[in-house]
């Protein structure tokens, strides 16, 4: 009986202990994106966007985007240092709670350092058990910690707008990046995040907000050019990333439609001709007429045959675009390399040697076939026809 009554009081006394190993919630930053620049020739800064939970909203407190409330949502601190540890050490040197990186949730790298190798950076961003592989990836043509800094108008925080912006077209995570680079025959690509004014009539509000259009291609780990706005649209048809956007097809004598993409998809395949590859690039669009400022009847079939080619050329323009100049330098960013390792390991090992020498004479076809699945209310422009 009492051996009982020892061993129920034992139990229970157990079962009383607190966690040790707890870390209180005011004892924590939590870092919800981390800027990353080039300092000097050497030196890297590393600036962090801490949440201020006080400023954020809630009960008894003013909502609202980073714009509207009286004082910013969040804290920025920055240093520069040798390494992106060495600078983390710093900051953390003045911060009263421990940093921790649980919780971020973007990082942007500005493009001077991008250009010199992001190796070493990603090093950085997955050592730490803290950092998760899902963390979204940007570069930065202006400074990273700029970024960081702006007050968006409609959310708290700028990691919230960037994440929210890349969502539908752009998004590419570190685990998405570490994928690129570890793969043979594969380079990154990396979405732009730009500051551009908005064209608001009221000049008290008329500040810098957050643009994601643009794609930074890579070889191996270095940036060597960002797309414009042809090749970007080309970027987003080849990673079959473009249904929900709006493509505008200009016609003749400063005619134009635009219609929304519904559905989309793209496959690439290949074939061994003359003992070179030659890939095939075949692309399928469902697409909707959004206006219409052209003299077209889209209630005649024969007119809907003439539009549907008319955005085939659109959509070949761009993807040729943004393929012709990866091939002159040598960037390989949609994985053709990958495919030959893949399907034909023996070509592969044959060629990947001078792979990128190669690829300037890699033939690339590119086919598509658009269908216009919705009119809208009206066949024809009313505006054309009241002119």
């Amino acid at each position: 009986m009492k051996k009982s009554i020892v061993f129920f009081l034992t139990v229970l006394v157990i079962l009383q202990t607190g966690c040790w190993d707890r870390v209180e919630l005011n004892d924590v930053a939590l870092i919800s994106a981390t800027g990353i620049d080039l300092e000097g020739e050497k030196d890297i800064r590393t600036s962090i966007l801490i949440p201020l939970p006080s400023q954020l909203g809630g009960a008894g407190t003013e909502g609202g985007g980073g714009g509207t409330s009286g004082e910013q949502p969040f804290y920025i601190d920055s240093s520069a240092a040798p390494s992106l540890r060495d600078a983390k050490r710093e900051i953390q040197s003045r911060m009263s709670r421990r940093l921790t990186l649980g919780h971020r949730r973007v990082a942007v790298i500005s493009q001077d350092l991008a250009k010199q190798g992001i190796s070493k950076t990603f090093d950085d961003l997955t050592r730490s058990r803290e950092s998760r592989l899902t963390t979204l990836i940007l570069l930065s043509r202006e400074d990273a910690r700029e970024v960081l800094s702006t007050n968006p108008y409609l959310e708290q925080l700028s990691s919230e707008a960037i994440r929210e912006i890349s969502q539908d077209d752009y998004w590419q995570s570190i685990r998405d990046i570490l994928n690129d680079l570890l793969s043979e025959g594969n380079d990154p690509i990396i979405p732009v995040v730009d500051l551009v004014e908005n064209e608001t009539g009221n000049p008290e509000m008329k500040t810098k907000q957050i643009q994601v259009r643009n794609a930074g291609m890579f070889k191996n780990d270095k940036l060597i050019y960002i797309t414009d706005e042809k090749q970007s649209e080309g970027v987003l048809w080849m990673l079959s990333k473009f249904s929900g956007n709006q493509l505008h097809v200009p016609m003749k004598e400063e005619q134009s439609f635009d219609v929304r993409v519904l559905e989309q998809t793209t496959g690439v395949d290949y074939e061994i001709v003359n003992g070179m590859p030659k890939f095939m690039v075949d692309v399928s669009a469902k697409v909707s007429v959004l206006e219409n400022e052209s003299d077209f009847n889209f209630e005649e079939p024969e007119v809907v045959e003439e539009a549907e080619n008319k955005i085939n050329e659109e959509i070949k323009s761009s993807i040729l675009a943004v393929i012709e100049e990866n091939k002159s330098q040598g960037i390989d960013s949609f994985g053709f390399g990958d495919r030959l390792y893949r399907k034909d390991s023996q070509k592969w090992q044959e060629w990947k040697d001078g792979w990128r020498e190669m690829l300037p004479d890699v033939e690339v076809e590119v086919t598509v076939d658009s269908q216009i699945e919705s009119l809208g209310l009206f066949g024809k422009s009313l505006g054309m026809e009241a002119e």
